[in-house]
């Protein structure tokens, strides 16, 4: 596929492994930190939006999608020109993870623009992680402690050898949600990125508690910046402190070139928040939706 023979919006083109020609050296060129602008987390999450690659009228590259019924559309490489905005505003289409950056660039041409709180980036620093050191982080490193005291625990690269000792662990994480009586969450998204991982090229590890595999967790750089994102991380949560370990430890053997590491989202769920806000991050990424 050629950028030339991108489908105006609000047509577009499905997200596909072949579009990552095209998108990947865009996405690799972003300085945001933001953690959908990757080219994986496009593609992953390209079902449950619907997402479409298309073309604007001043050739500005979109991706749409929806949530809940809604149209949103996503601009990681930049602005098209403010009569194209106002357009698809007009259409009542949301513009969603719009940058501080960019907002700058949008007051003034009457637009509504919102926090979107529920989908801020949660920022910290990798050293800070890797050794949970200090009275904040006396707790986590505690649970840290107590699972590598009662348990042989071993961190290894994840990869086609360990593929199903992984798929195992998230086969365990989704039965012991639904059994919680709460939804399939990212279960989909994450054994795709299993399955997909060198053709994404996402990194991870995976943890063993005596010999049984008991955690994941995978993610990938962030386009020009010193960041890197963790998309998934699943544990067993009946092995205590399983997931205090895994933080630490991925942190730990993460390269020194990482000084930031973004752990995503909290959606709006509470205990998500509690738990993120817990690891102490040093900033947020902020995102804005934008409508008229």
């Amino acid at each position: 596929m050629t950028l030339e023979a991108i489908k105006a919006y609000p047509d577009g083109e499905e997200i596909t492994l072949k579009t990552k020609a095209i998108l990947e050296p865009l996405f690799k060129e972003d300085q945001s930190s933001v953690s959908e602008f990757t080219f994986a987390n496009i593609y992953l999450f390209r079902k449950k939006h619907g997402y479409l690659l298309s073309k604007l009228s001043d050739n500005t590259l979109a991706i749409s999608g929806s949530e809940a019924g809604k149209a949103f559309l996503l601009l990681p490489f930049g602005l098209p020109e403010a009569a194209v905005l106002v357009d698809i505003l007009k259409a009542g289409v949301t513009l969603k993870c719009i940058t501080e950056e960019d907002v700058k660039a949008l007051e003034g041409l009457g637009v509504k623009i919102q926090e979107d709180r529920d989908n801020f980036d949660y920022i910290y620093l990798r050293e800070e992680l890797s050794e949970l050191k200090g009275g904040k982080f006396l707790k986590k490193r505690n649970r840290a402690s107590a699972f590598t005291s009662k348990y042989n625990a071993e961190a290894v690269k994840l990869d086609e050898d360990r593929l199903d000792d992984a798929l195992t662990v998230l086969d365990k994480w989704h039965e012991d949600r639904l059994n919680a009586g709460k939804d399939d969450g990212d279960y989909h998204e994450t054994k795709e990125a299993l399955h997909s991982m060198k053709e994404l090229g996402l990194m991870g590890c995976i943890y063993y508690a005596d010999k049984l595999a008991v955690a994941f967790e995978i993610g990938e750089a962030l386009g020009r910046s010193d960041t890197f994102a963790v998309h998934f991380e699943k544990g067993l949560t009946e092995y205590s402190g399983v997931l205090q370990y895994v933080v630490k430890s991925f942190a730990s053997l993460m390269p020194s070139s990482f000084k930031y590491i973004n752990r995503e989202q909290d959606l709006g769920i509470p205990s998500l928040r509690r738990a993120k806000e817990l690891l102490r991050p040093i900033k947020f990424i902020k995102k804005y939706r934008v409508s008229l």
